[in-house]
This record gives structure tokens, C-alpha cells and sequence, in this order.
């Protein structure tokens, strides 16, 4: 095929490279005598006419979505032509790889390499958004290195043109799996924050290697992309945060794209992110809760520490509460109405102290008493046998009573490690936890009551929505012991809370344990 002759004036020499949406060859325009690239759409078998039409209607409308935009940064389409009942699409020949090629050739890029290229990405994406298009396949593959140093954007064969919506292909995927934002997989309009999403994920597969939601088939990569977050990035320095923010599910949580611009230029720079302490962007309504800050994410949590306080004699349950919040909390007592623990009463009417005497504590520094997290109508309510006793240390506290309880644990508190300084630093040690929560086998205990090496069988981790930010649950069965756990996992902006009820076979049924459980996570969230 390389001396075919397309229109009478474009000779085809070679093929440069292909994929999905077709074969794109080296060409002379014979006419202009120039160097072009020609895009050939290659029609699946399967194709009915119709479809054959709708996609060459498709291709058509690649050239003028092309053609509305000037911009150095978008590719520069010269033609449309049909030979042999198929379009070709004539456009610039860029004298460079595709970034795809670039990671595949080279390894990851450096954070600021990354930014500078997600910049002028950026620029072309807002002329486009501008003439009321939107691109809907950004992808490493489409972003074009030129020599000269222009980053070019390619592939407008989907975008979407307002003014021209009759082409418009519906009742099948159109995209790349793992770069498609997740409202387009829902059906839902795409609009320029889809771009947006798209453009957090080439970046983070510039900076990875890998796609953010890699998965083994493309079925997969759809239901990670509706479902699952994506893994924490190692290489992003403080290109992180954005990478996080740009991949959030809700299109109205993300930055806009001044805030993006804003951050790129201080990573291209090697500054920090950048962003500030409060909300990035936007309104409060439709940005996170919490800002990422410049921050290298942290290595998912190992496997948590073997300890559950069980006292031997009665077969008694725990509770054990545990958080760091910088502020009195309230639960809700039986009746529905707040009840704020004795202590944190207390602490309420004593006289503030002197700016000047006292340093106000930060949020890794303030602490409440654990113990008065759950008030007493709420603890009667929860453990109505008998007299709690209490047991305590830095980052918990536990109650034990017969046959049944609860624990509370501060994840944030139970390593060494520094707590997250961020939502974006908790949410991904709320993602590691989550992938090491796996079904299997594991032993449990509490040596210094003698109650040691429960052997017990855990499930994996289960969705929860309606606590906190983010949760999932588990559950763990004694195989040696007649003990069993019903666990939930939650993050409350920079804050990640374990509650797990203890209770002995038979004192609860595990209906009950896990409801008991998610009711103890969805007050403590909401406190």
C-alpha cells in the first residue's frame, strides 16, 4: 500500500503507527508538495452499513472539529477524503512520538517533565473548550511530542461539537478504557471537567508508567474506573495531590482548570503544589472537603498489630474507642437528642486559656479523652450488662463487659509513622488498608490477659456508603476460639477510624454485630 495514491494527490510511503480508531501512514501531498499524515479509519467486519456510515459521518466531523480550533497545541487537519468506501483523514505530520511511546521507550517521567507537558495539554484543551468542544479521548497515545517542542493534541474523531450534536453515536462505547472519565461510562453529559479527568490520567501514567486504573482486561478497567480509586501513586511527588483531586468520581469535586494550571506551573517549576490550606478552587460545595497539600504519599499500612483487649474469665467483649479530633464531640443519645460526654462537658465550661500561655494545638496534637467519645446513655444503650471498666492508652481506649462490646481505633495512631497531613494522604492510607483487608487467615490476641493466638478466618473488604468520606467492612470468625469481629474502616477527611465489635458466638448474631457496628461508625463519622 505504500504507492497507493489517495484523491489523485496523496501518495501514502508508510505507516507511521495504529490502534483502535485506525492506521495512520506517512503521505506526500503531491499537490502542495509537503509531508502530511494520513489517518485511515479501518472499519470493523462487523459493521452494518449504517454503522459504516455513522462512522465515516464521524471521521467528518474529526476535520471540523479540528478546523474551529487555532491553536499550536491541536493538530492541524488539512483533509477528508473517501477511497474505497472509507474516510482518510489528512492532517499535519509532527516530528515526534506520542507520550505513550515516550513511557514505553523511556520509563516514567520526572514530576516536573510531566507538568510541563500537562501545561500546554491544557492550553489546547481550554481552545477547545472554548469553540464548545470537548476532545473525550485524552490519552497518552494522542498526545503528540513534536521536536520542535510543541505537545500537540490528536484524535479528535469523538470529540463532541455542541453545535453539532446529529452524529452523535449512541448504544456503544466510544474511548479508551482507563482514560474515559466515569460520568461518561454512567451515560452522563461530558462536559470539560471529562477532559480534565482524563488529562489526571495520563498524567499519572506519565509519571507511573502505568495507567491509574491498570487492569488485566478492558472489563475490568471499566468496573475500576465506576468503583474503585486509584492505587497511590510513587513517583508523583507533588504532582500527587492534583492526580488525586482530577480522579475523583463526582465531576463537580474536581478543579477547575486555572486551579490546574496554577499547580502544574509550580511542579514544572520543582516548587512545592502549591495549594492552599483551605479548598482549592471553586466553591466549597463543589471542591473536596479538605485540601491535598504538597505531600509524597505514603506506603500503604502494613497488617495491623496483633491486639484485641479480651478479658479470660467472663469471655467478655471490648470497647475500645480511639480518634484525633481538635474539637468536643457529640453522639447521639437513645433518644435521638446530642449528648456530649461528662468530660467533654467539663472541658466546655472551664475558661479558655491565654493565647499568649497556651499555644493552640494543631489537629496531630489536640486530643479529647478517648473514653469520652461515647457518652454514657450511648454506652448503656450499646452494652445495657453490667459496668463497663475502663482501659486506656495514647491512641485508644477500651471498655470490657460480658459476652459483648465494641472497639474504636484510631488508624492514624496505630504506627509510628507521622499522621496524614492531608484528606489526599489519608484517603490513600484508606486505599492501602482497604487492599490489604483480603480474605484469609489470621491470628489475633491479647497477651498480657492471657487471651492469645485466636485463629480466625476474615473476609474481604466490603463496600459501606453513608460513613464518613469513605468505608468498607469485614468480618472475622474464630476457628479456635468462639469469637468473632464485625469491623468497619472509615476516613473523615484527614482522619482514619477502625470499629470493630468483639463479641462471643452467641451474644449477637451477625446480623446484629454488624449492624451494632455500622451504627458506632456512622455516629462517631458524624460527630
Amino acid at each position: 500500500m505504500s504507492d497507493q495514491v489517495l484523491a489523485g494527490r496523496y501518495r501514502l510511503e508508510g505507516r507511521l503507527g495504529g490502534g483502535g480508531m485506525g492506521t495512520v501512514w506517512r503521505a506526500v501531498d503531491e499537490t502542495l508538495r509537503r509531508t502530511v499524515a494520513v489517518k485511515e479509519i479501518v472499519f470493523p467486519d462487523v459493521l452494518t452499513a449504517e454503522e459504516r456510515r455513522v462512522a465515516t459521518g464521524r471521521a467528518q466531523r474529526e476535520a471540523r472539529a479540528a478546523a474551529l480550533i487555532d491553536h499550536p497545541g491541536v493538530i492541524t487537519v488539512h483533509d477528508v477524503v473517501i477511497e474505497d468506501e472509507r474516510p482518510w483523514i489528512v492532517m499535519e505530520l509532527v516530528d515526534g512520538p506520542s507520550l505513550a511511546e515516550v513511557i514505553r521507550r523511556d520509563g516514567p517521567l520526572a514530576p516536573a517533565a510531566a507538568a510541563g507537558i500537562g501545561l500546554k495539554v491544557l492550553d489546547a484543551l481550554e481552545a477547545a473548550h472554548a469553540k464548545g468542544i470537548v476532545h473525550r479521548d485524552v490519552k497518552p497515545g494522542n498526545v503528540l511530542l513534536a521536536g520542535d517542542g510543541r505537545v500537540v493534541l490528536t484524535d479528535f474523531g469523538i470529540a463532541s461539537i455542541d453545535a453539532d450534536p446529529s452524529l452523535t453515536r449512541t448504544g456503544t462505547f466510544v474511548g479508551t478504557p482507563g482514560y474515559v472519565a466515569p460520568e461518561r461510562l454512567r451515560e452522563r453529559p461530558g462536559g470539560p471537567e471529562s477532559d480534565l479527568w482524563s488529562l489526571g490520567a495520563t498524567l499519572y501514567a506519565a509519571v507511573e508508567g502505568r495507567a491509574p486504573f491498570d487492569r488485566d482486561t478492558p472489563m475490568a478497567v471499566l468496573g475500576a474506573v465506576l468503583t474503585e480509586e486509584p492505587a497511590p501513586p510513587q513517583r508523583a511527588g507533588s504532582l500527587g495531590p492534583l492526580l488525586w483531586y482530577l480522579l475523583r468520581k463526582e465531576p463537580s469535586t474536581r478543579p477547575g482548570a486555572e486551579e490546574v494550571r496554577r499547580v502544574l506551573r509550580n511542579v514544572a517549576a520543582g516548587l512545592p503544589s502549591g495549594l492552599p490550606s483551605a479548598t482549592p478552587s471553586a466553591t466549597p460545595s463543589a471542591t473536596p472537603s479538605g485540601p491535598p497539600g504538597a505531600v509524597t504519599t505514603p506506603a500503604p499500612p502494613g497488617r495491623r498489630p496483633s491486639r484485641i483487649w479480651i478479658p479470660v474469665a467472663a469471655s467478655a467483649a471490648v470497647v475500645m474507642v480511639g480518634a484525633l479530633l481538635a474539637g468536643s464531640i457529640l453522639m447521639n443519645g437513645p433518644d435521638g437528642e446530642a449528648e456530649v460526654s461528662a468530660s467533654a462537658r467539663a472541658d466546655a465550661s472551664s475558661p479558655p486559656a491565654s493565647p499568649e500561655a497556651t499555644p493552640t494545638p494543631t489537629p496531630s496534637e489536640a486530643r479529647l479523652d478517648l473514653c469520652g467519645l461515647v457518652g454514657h446513655r450511648q454506652l448503656k444503650r450499646l452494652l445495657p450488662r453490667g459496668n463497663p471498666s475502663v482501659e486506656k492508652d495514647q491512641k485508644s481506649c477500651g471498655w470490657t463487659v460480658s459476652k459483648r462490646g465494641f472497639e474504636i481505633t484510631d488508624l492514624n495512631r496505630r504506627t509510628s509513622d507521622p499522621p496524614p497531613a492531608s484528606p489526599a494522604e489519608a484517603h490513600n492510607k484508606f486505599v492501602g488498608t482497604r487492599n490489604a483487608t483480603t480474605p484469609g487467615t489470621h491470628v489475633w490476641g491479647w497477651p498480657t490477659i492471657d487471651v492469645d493466638h485466636v485463629k480466625a478466618r476474615k473476609s474481604g473488604a466490603l463496600p459501606v456508603s453513608g460513613i464518613g468520606d469513605e468505608a468498607f467492612a469485614y468480618t472475622s470468625t474464630g476457628l479456635t476460639k468462639p469469637m468473632d469481629i464485625s469491623g468497619v474502616v472509615f476516613r473523615v477527611e484527614n482522619t482514619l477510624i477502625e470499629v470493630e465489635h468483639v463479641y462471643e458466638r452467641g451474644t449477637a448474631s451477625p446480623g446484629d454485630a454488624r449492624d451494632a457496628a455500622r451504627l458506632i461508625a456512622r455516629a462517631v463519622a458524624r460527630a
